[in-house]
């Protein structure tokens, strides 16, 4: 029932960790869309790495949000599913988005290829 939905909220802590991941997907997506755009080597192994420090953020977030549940936070209990999916789908959209810094990264260097005389 979406009405019932409505009135349950994330526990603070869980509101501030959701907060924090959505920041910085939209800081990865920021860098991607340069990469994207300049073909930036520096800057794709830089997303690279983010992708990476995203992944261990969203793997503490999701250890702390089961160990809220341990501790039978009410909220915690009532958001449970949704804050699990919001987790489960910012790290694929991270990922997706991350991986224009993979196409960048495979491309060969301009002088590769060439013959030196």
């Amino acid at each position: 029932d979406k009405s019932l939905a409505a009135r349950r909220a994330f526990s603070l802590d869980g509101l501030k960790e959701l907060d924090a991941l959505y920041e910085q997907l939209l800081s990865n997506l920021k860098l991607a869309m340069s990469v994207f755009f300049s073909g930036d080597v520096t800057s794709a192994r830089r997303l690279r790495r983010s992708k990476h420090r995203f992944r261990i953020l969203n793997r503490r977030y999701s250890h702390a949000h089961v160990d809220r549940l341990h501790q039978q936070n009410v909220q915690s209990i009532e958001t449970s599913s949704l804050h699990l999916g919001l987790l489960g789908d910012m790290q694929r959209l991270n990922s997706l988005f991350c991986s224009v810094a993979y196409s960048v990264l495979e491309q060969p260097d301009e002088d590769e290829g060439r013959d030196e005389y």
